[in-house]
């Protein structure tokens, strides 16, 4: 016997051993049923929910409930129809279930009234008086989608009137696919007075009852472990569940010749979401087509977010990154909507989850957010028409109204991807290319496959219109960030670019013009380069050991060709050197043993060593004398005592330099500093006063065990005076340019640390930020110390880094507040989750209860506390995305060499008596 397949996906199911659970359902409509002041209710739920089945299975059940006589009829494809043709199909229907003559449809077509006036008085006198006609209207709202020449501007006041006639012997079931109040005015007027029923998801146990239905038919055998899967997956979905049972159970006959019934596992039906996938491609769409634009977004961000509970702001979070830049009022409304649908569930507030998985997955792979994105353009219906409406103007070149209406349509919906494109296009015909150019960067940020043409040429045009080449450089960047292989832009930057490196050839300054040529891959101008340093390092090699002749350190010298030659192992050259250094190495060290041992009256050692070195050069020094002298004998060698000592004192003595003292250690303050070079313009140092206080500084969950982590706790802070602002690109450029500032050795004389850092360090560092009102960036722990030490002595106080202490003193005062401003965050008071830094000044409504600025992101700053090996920074920057990480309580760390665009600092002043 040929097995059945009990499963059924994709058609309604009806009937005792198909159809599970409902109960509620049911209940609800034998109560209207039996109410004599009811005579309609509307079933609604998202689309393969099983409310067909429940249709189907009330046409099978109703007349066992009662005299009562159901006609299923389905409105789908219906909704072009004229009324007269509904009608007609209607009564049709009818008559085949009631075995009635079938009326005419020419009598439909001359009297819109022959349904309500003649046909229903024959059915209901073919029912009987205590028979009730039972009308289970399916698909009833594809109905409200109708235009003027359609069925529904007339269908929907008919059923109206037939809902008033007040004929209890006529009841109606509507069943749509959408929440009742999601219809138009128009529609929705019908179910004014209606009950209405949801059709939800399967309970546990109808859906365990559903997945058992093959150990009916005893073709399949479940585990528990197996129904648990089905459940996870598709969550008691009739649909899906069916669905995935289905392919399991082919899956498992494959193979014709089977005698016991498979026993399915876990793994069988993990083994089945793939097949599932495909095979429901279609119901898939279905619902998804069901979706109304925000929703689709919402739901497709979700998924990709995976099988796991997100909040509103991570979904916030992730729809920004993506470009969305505006999170309109529909998409904060949307997961309320998914979770009514039954699609997403709430587990807490505003924390939400997907609630089948399978479908999850089908959207995760169908449906990425990265192609969903254009359903952002119809979220608004005025957004969208006001577009379309600008795009006429613009094919007319009538450029004034088309601006006029494009910027109202981004008004009504900032995320409006076409109306930005043809705005910036507009404004690139216009000339005005700032402008154009601010609207494709947005634009590009939400959809970079869409805007990247019309960017780069924008950018492009700019390049040619800069001012100076630092910002066309800029510019031309930007074009190879947005397209790579951009040859203009390549090819523009590479002229630019070797153009500086050849004045730094001219300058001798080799190194950065190397760089420069590798980094625009020139190989011939590498190779070039390369020789002209291998040419200035011999010469100053030379230099190097002529000098190192004059005092015969020939071991030096022969350590520095050794160095020479691990670098360069080929150069004959050095190699001759080489072998030239090593030998006067000996010859010294013979000869300076030889007069040893001639002093010491040795004089056949004496002679020997002579001897050697005699025979490896002839004129060296007075080896001949010498060993003319040593051969005669001791007698003779008092005679020459003389000569011995005066040949000594030709022999310059290696003279090694002196050992660096080590570095004072503890605390990084100092008593005897030079004098900086005083300034007519006092340095432009706002000070807030910091009275005295007490801070509580959160604990750190740190995994290592490292006791020199700093502690949490409650601390007592004396009184001092702290910068208004971080150090700014303007203040720290004084430092750079003063005669006695960044490159003075006293600056860094503590900590050992600072010592080693700037001995690697030699050259005067580059501002990065060229804005003089941005904070100062890009420098370590070490350069911030320094500006204290110099910035110190201009102002003749004590002026140092803030320890974490003081730095959270500043930024909290006396409360427990987490942002500088408050409690609560507010991202319009601080630079946070941006592009790079801002003014210092930008944000006067996030300052501290002292007046202290941009405590909270712009920049994370240095401070005076050391956590083993690392320095601590407070504050957050522009970089980071989440809240808690610009919260003052936030603690963090950082290697002080290790300098970042995100990390600047600000100073304190310390008074005599709070030293």
């Amino acid at each position: 016997m040929i097995p059945i397949n009990p499963y059924v996906a994709g058609n309604p199911v009806g009937g005792a051993d198909t159809f599970f659970g409902r109960e509620d359902v049911l209940k609800k409509l034998l109560g209207m049923l039996r109410s004599p002041s009811e005579n309609a209710i509307t079933l609604f739920g998202q689309r393969r929910i099983g409310k067909t089945s429940i249709l189907q299975e009330l046409q099978r059940q109703l007349p066992t409930k009662g005299a009562y006589t159901p006609i299923y009829f389905d409105l789908q494809d219906k909704a072009s129809w004229a009324l007269n043709r509904v009608l007609f199909d209607l009564a049709r229907t009818i008559s085949v279930q009631l075995r009635m003559t079938p009326p005419k449809q020419d009598v439909f077509e001359q009297d819109e009234d022959y349904y309500r006036n003649v046909f229903l008085p024959e059915v209901f006198k073919k029912l009987g008086d205590k028979n009730t006609l039972i009308l289970l209207l399916d698909e009833f709202d594809v109905l409200d989608n109708a235009t003027e020449n359609q069925a529904a501007l007339a269908f929907f006041p008919y059923v109206r009137q037939l809902l008033n006639m007040g004929e209890s012997k006529q009841k109606f079931v509507f069943v749509i696919g959408r929440k009742p109040e999601d219809l138009s005015n128009f529609a929705l007027s019908l179910f004014k007075g209606v009950s209405t029923q949801r059709i939800s998801l399967l309970e546990r146990n109808h859906t365990e009852a559903v997945v058992r239905q093959s150990e009916k038919n005893k073709t399949l055998t479940w585990s528990d472990a197996a129904v648990e899967g089905v459940w996870q997956i598709t969550h008691g979905h009739p649909y899906m569940t069916q669905l995935l049972c289905k392919v399991v159970w082919d899956t498992a006959y494959e193979d014709e010749e089977i005698d016991t019934p498979p026993i399915v596992t876990a793994e069988q039906v993990n083994a089945a979401i793939e097949e599932a996938l495909k095979e429901g491609a279609n119901a898939f769409s279905w619902i998804w087509d069901g979706l109304p634009p925000a929703e689709r977004v919402v739901i497709s961000a979700l998924s990709e977010l995976g099988q796991r509970p997100v909040n509103q702001f991570e979904l916030e979070e992730m729809l920004q990154a993506s470009g969305v830049r505006i999170v309109m009022r529909e998409l904060e409304l949307a997961p309320n909507t998914l979770v009514e649908w039954d699609l997403l569930e709430e587990l807490e507030h505003n924390t939400y989850q997907f609630r089948v998985e399978l479908l999850r997955q089908w959207i995760c792979k169908k449906k990425p957010l990265a192609r969903v994105k254009e359903e952002l353009d119809r979220l608004d219906p005025l957004a969208e028409m006001l577009f379309q409406s600008g795009n006429v103007y613009y094919n007319n070149r009538q450029f004034p109204e088309a601006i006029d209406l494009l910027q109202r349509a981004l008004v009504a919906n900032p995320n409006h991807l076409k109306a930005k494109l043809v705005l910036g296009r507009i404004w690139l015909e216009q000339k005005e290319i700032v402008k154009a150019a601010e609207l494709l960067e947005e634009a590009y940020t939400y959809e970079p496959a869409a805007s990247r043409a019309l960017l780069v040429q924008t950018l492009l045009i700019q390049a040619d219109d800069a001012a100076d080449e630092d910002t066309k450089l800029k510019t031309l960047g930007r074009v190879l960030e947005v397209q790579p292989n951009q040859l203009a832009a390549q090819r523009q930057t590479v002229a630019i670019w070797g153009k500086r490196a050849e004045g730094l050839v001219a300058k001798q300054q080799y190194e950065q013009a190397l760089e420069i040529y590798t980094r625009i891959g020139d190989a011939e101008k590498v190779a070039e380069v390369r020789q002209h340093q291998h040419r200035q390092r011999l010469e100053s090699i030379t230099a190097e050991v002529r000098q190192l002749e004059k005092t015969e350190d020939w071991a030096q010298i022969v350590q520095l060709y050794e160095t020479l030659l691990k670098e360069i192992p080929d150069d004959e050259e050095w190699q001759t050197a080489l072998k030239r250094a090593q030998t006067q190495t000996k010859l010294r060290t013979l000869y300076l043993e030889a007069l040893d041992a001639a002093e010491k009256a040795a004089p056949n050692r004496a002679s020997d060593l002579l001897l050697e070195i005699v025979n490896a050069d002839l004129h060296y020094k007075q080896a001949v004398l010498l060993l003319a002298l040593t051969v005669k004998g001791a007698a003779v060698l008092q005679n020459a005592a003389q000569i011995y000592a005066e040949e000594v004192k030709l022999i310059p003595k290696v003279v090694e330099p002196p050992s660096e003292k080590p570095a004072p250690t503890g605390s990084t303050r100092r008593s005897k500093l030079p004098k900086a070079t005083k300034t007519s313009d006092a340095l432009p140092i706002e000070w807030c006063a910091i009275p005295k206080g007490k801070v509580k500084v959160g604990s750190l969950e740190i995994t290592s065990e490292d006791s020199k982590m700093p502690k949490g706790g409650d601390f007592n802070v004396p009184a001092f005076a702290i910068s208004k602002f971080p150090v700014t690109v303007a203040q720290f450029a004084e430092f750079l340019t003063d005669e006695n500032g960044y490159t003075n050795p006293a600056w860094w004389e503590v900590p050992e640390d600072a010592i080693k850092w700037q001995k690697k360090h030699q050259k005067l560092m580059n501002s990065i930020d060229t804005d003089d009102n941005l904070p100062q960036t890009g420098i370590t722990w070490d350069e911030a110390v320094a500006y204290c030490y110099w910035l110190g002595q201009k102002l003749d106080t004590e002026i140092a880094l803030p320890t974490e202490q003081q730095w959270q003193r500043a930024a909290q005062g006396d409360d427990d507040r987490a942002y500088a401003w408050g409690k609560i965050f507010e991202k319009n008071r601080c630079n946070f989750n941006s592009r790079s830094t801002t003014p210092v000044d930008q944000f006067p409504y996030g300052a501290s209860p002292y007046g202290v600025m941009d405590m909270c992101g712009n920049v994370e700053e240095w401070c005076d506390t050391s956590w083993s090996n690392y320095k601590a920074i407070r504050g957050g920057s522009w970089m980071d995305r989440r809240e808690s990480a610009v919260s003052i309580k936030h603690r963090n760390w950082r290697s002080p060499d290790n300098p970042s665009p995100a990390v600047g600092f600000r100073v304190i002043r310390l008074d005599k008596k709070s030293k």
